[in-house]
């Protein structure tokens, strides 16, 4: 008996011997894995999660009940005298005046904010505010430079074109 090379039982060892061993370099290479263990990585990933907004902020409403209720009474009495035929008669009219006074003032609004966010958002516009102050000036020195270059051409211009004495 001779042993065939396409035999079914070797292309099966085969076949598994190449999972094997893809599974192995998969599970060493996973990218996850390594920004966990390494601490700059790490950092690096969450610098770039929080600055595209996925801990966005969240805004929490506080439901207060301030409520002030004042019941105010005027009572206003008239006494008015009336004569008739020797009797005296006193008419009494009360006048009432009831004013009801509600303020109400509820909900108020919080906003919690992500901490992480701030800061890195902070350091970015320190940097910028570096950068702006460098740009601002080398473009000073720049102009200086230009206004010069203007001033030795302007000069040379004029030598140039003035009427020889």
């Amino acid at each position: 008996m001779t042993s065939n090379q396409n035999d079914p039982v070797n292309l099966m060892l085969i076949a598994y011997i190449i999972l094997v061993l893809v599974a192995i370099l998969m599970s060493g290479c996973n990218p996850v894995k390594q920004v966990i263990r390494d601490k700059g990585k790490l950092d690096q990933v969450a610098e770039v999660v929080v600055r595209s907004g996925y801990c966005a902020n969240d805004t929490v409403l506080i439901t207060k009940s301030d409520t002030l209720i004042n019941y105010d009474t005027l009572t206003n009495t008239m006494i008015n005298t009336v004569v008739k035929n020797d009797t005296v008669y006193q008419l009494q009219t009360k006048f009432r005046d009831i004013t009801k006074t509600v303020k109400i003032r509820d909900t108020v609004r919080q906003v919690v904010l992500d901490q992480a966010r701030i800061n890195i958002l902070e350091k970015d516009k320190m940097k910028l505010t570096e950068d702006l102050a460098v740009s601002k000036e080398q473009s000073s020195k720049r102009l200086t430079w230009l206004i010069v270059l203007l001033v030795i051409v302007l000069g040379y211009v004029y030598l140039k074109i003035r009427p020889k004495l």
